[in-house]
């Protein structure tokens, strides 16, 4: 029974749901957890089959439930897993013939809910058994107000009514003010509104929703499912020891469990890996909505009598209103993947105008990502790491557990952008561990105290990556001067990519490092070259895929200031787009020494044809703007001799010039036509000859 008072609703509704509430049986003991970087972890259960259930919350009923898999059954055959079906807040307040929407409930409401039901009504008189008929409001005349001028009462106040259908047939209502209790007679009504509040209650995803294993016999079984969890966070410590360009490596994960339950003694996984995951609904019952047809004639369910006459209803009739039904469909979840964008490595292409400069394809200097490439390729498979031991988290606890602690090579090093910028003191690690270290915060010591700090990107086993962790302060590299030249090799021409220009640059740059310090330190220069190119005058060229751009390495001793001189030959190309090819770009190419007699005779075809189309195009352009003024004269022309048409002898003379200005029109767009294909055709001409171009 449910008690519906106005003093304790929802004590009496929860004392006697309490007594309903199915037994949950004994809890699968977690053994084992790993948690991933996507926001999920895989839960594994191991423990009796018969009488058992998993402990999941509400908010995660649906995960679990697409994933859970059956590890084991030792003599223990599973024939099913059950658990309370959710209901919506929407289904709850239909079935209880609540109100829709998210306002509160009122009292009055969950009366109104009774509408037909039979209950018994405890009132301050007594007791009886009857019907409850309807809930409805009403305006009365407020008490009789004081003498007052202060005292603002209202006219009237708003009472609620409760009527009642008693046993014996009579009649009745009540003030709900009036009622000490109301309770329903429907054993059914109880699990309703217990059903109804639960959905209701703003804890309702975190309550906890058993799954009750349905298993024969005593052996064991094992469970595992996903479920949401918080993402677990790398963090990493390195102590540099600056003589031997070693170091040691801490790696450190942030555990949480977000759950109402205790791990006790769990082996604890943390993979890196990203598996994709989803959303999608599956615990909640789902109806189709289906056509609502009615027969081919119009019928009611109403009687037409039921309250007027024949008489009343002649007339009167209307047609009637046709229901129909919309049905929607079983909503899909998805998964987006984010993706890095591919970097262009600084220098290595530039674009102006119609002009694009990169990396030459014909002419090989040099590969200077082959003098120091990366070690290891990209791990396919998920890195998993198992601290030792079991571990017993508390409920809502936090963990800091160690995952990583051994000798990394590192690194110290300067890093400059370019000439005369601010330095930046940086530490380039090679990941010497089995497996990648995925991302996070990273803290560097060294020299008896902090270095910098800095977020380490996942880096792969084998792979290094520079980090810099703050302003330098003793070590500056500076510009003092340099030349630069082209050496044209090869000039080729394709039509879908234009005319293309294969030459060697040559870069004489003169740099001043200046080490202040006591130790010696390692200037890193970004140079911003293509790969395809050679560097003299350094100790060394770092140019694998750990840096954007190659980086010439300059040794500065201690209390030093030395001039260095880099000599860079870069293999080239820079291609006009055939749209874009003109007379002055083509006698500039035409110039170089180095090209071959076939080469300067097929340029110095093309770029005569092309100082031809140029001049035919002026001679467009003229014959243009002389189009446009006929077309102007033979307008107002026209207007003029409209305006005099009915007069005697004075349209004559304007007619005469109409026609003089209808032919100058058609010869200005003849002469625009013609040498519009003069023009075009010079083009085609000059092309032509860029064809001969071996």
């Amino acid at each position: 029974m449910v008690c519906l008072s106005s003093l304790a609703l929802l004590g009496c509704a929860g004392a006697q749901s309490g007594a309903r509430a199915p037994s949950s049986g004994h809890v699968v003991p977690l053994q084992r957890v790993r948690l991933y970087e996507v926001g999920v972890g895989f839960f594994e259960r191991r423990g009796e089959a018969k009488g058992t259930s998993l402990p999941v919350p509400a908010s995660h009923l649906d995960d679990a439930l697409k994933t859970l898999v059956l590890l084991g059954a030792d003599g223990a055959p599973v024939r099913g897993v059950s658990f309370p079906s959710r209901v919506s807040g929407a289904r709850a307040r239909a079935r209880m013939g609540l109100p829709t929407g998210t306002e509160p409930l009122r009292h009055r409401d969950l009366l109104a809910s009774l509408r037909g039901e039979r209950v018994r009504v405890t009132t301050r008189d007594g007791a009886r058994v009857g019907t409850l008929i309807d809930v409805v409001d009403e305006q009365v005349p407020a008490p009789t107000k004081t003498t007052d001028a202060r005292d603002q009462k209202p006219d009237k106040v708003e009472v609620t009514w409760v009527s009642f259908l008693g046993d014996a047939g009579e009649l009745s209502r009540e003030r709900l003010d009036d009622l000490v209790e109301v309770r329903p007679l429907d054993p059914a009504f109880a699990a309703r509104l217990e059903s109804a509040l639960s959905a209701l209650s703003p804890r309702h995803a975190l309550l906890r929703r058993d799954l009750s294993v349905l298993g024969d016999g005593d052996g064991q079984v094992a469970f595992g499912y996903v479920a949401e969890a918080p993402v677990w966070r790398a963090s990493y410590r390195v102590v540099l020891d600056e003589s031997a360009h070693a170091a040691r490596i801490q790696g450190w994960a942030l555990v949480h469990n977000d759950t109402d339950e205790d791990w006790r003694d769990v082996r604890l996984e943390l993979a890196s890996g990203r598996p994709d995951s989803f959303l999608f609904p599956l615990a909640a019952p789902r109806y189709r909505h289906r056509q609502v047809l009615g027969p081919d004639e119009s019928l009611s369910t109403l009687p037409q009598l039921g309250d007027a006459t024949a008489d009343a209803l002649w007339g009167e009739l209307g047609a009637a209103a046709a229901v129909g039904g919309v049905g929607h469909g079983y909503g899909m979840g998805s998964a987006s993947h984010s993706a890095r964008s591919p970097s262009v490595r600084m220098g290595a292409t530039s674009i102006s105008g119609g002009t694009r400069e990169g990396a030459s394809e014909l002419l090989s200097v040099g590969n200077l990502r082959e003098v120091a490439k990366a070690t290891a390729d990209e791990e396919l498979a998920q890195s998993v790491f198992k601290p030792d031991g079991a571990f017993s988290l508390g409920a809502q606890r936090s963990l800091l557990v160690p995952i990583v602690s051994r000798a990394i090579t590192a690194e110290p090093l300067v890093s400059f952008a370019g000439e005369g910028q601010q330095g930046r003191t940086a530490v380039r690690l090679t990941n010497t561990v089995a497996s990648a270290l995925p991302a996070g915060t990273l803290a560097v010591f060294g020299g008896g105290g902090l270095l910098g700090e800095a977020l380490l990107e996942r880096l792969p086993a084998g792979e290094s990556r520079m980090i810099t962790l703050g302003d330098e302060v003793d070590v500056e590299l500076r510009g003092v001067g340099g030349d630069a030249r082209e050496d044209t090799k090869k000039v080729v021409f394709r039509p879908e990519s234009g005319l293309a220009e294969h030459f060697l640059r040559t870069t004489h740059r003169r740099v001043e490092v200046e080490n202040r310090g006591s130790a010696e330190r390692a200037a890193w220069l970004a140079l911003g070259v293509a790969d395809n190119a050679t560097v003299d005058g350094a100790d060394r060229v770092v140019a694998d895929a750990t840096v954007a751009s190659p980086h010439a390495v300059l040794t500065a001793p201690p209390r030093s200031k030395k001039t260095r001189t880099l000599t860079i030959v870069e293999g080239l190309s820079r291609t006009t787009a055939t749209r874009s090819i003109d007379e002055a770009r083509v006698r500039e190419l035409s110039k170089r020494a180095a090209l071959s007699p076939v080469e300067h005779r097929a340029l110095g075809d093309a770029a005569t044809s092309l100082a031809e189309e140029s001049k035919l195009r002026e001679g467009v352009v003229r014959a243009t703007a002389d189009r446009e003024r006929a077309e102007a004269d033979l307008a107002r022309l026209r207007q003029h001799l409209t305006a005099v048409a009915d007069k005697a002898g004075g349209a004559a003379p304007l007619v005469k010039r109409v026609l003089d200005a209808e032919a100058r029109l058609d010869d200005a767009a003849k002469r625009a036509q013609k040498l519009e294909e003069e023009a075009s055709a010079a083009r085609q001409r000059a092309l032509a000859s860029l064809g001969r171009l071996p």
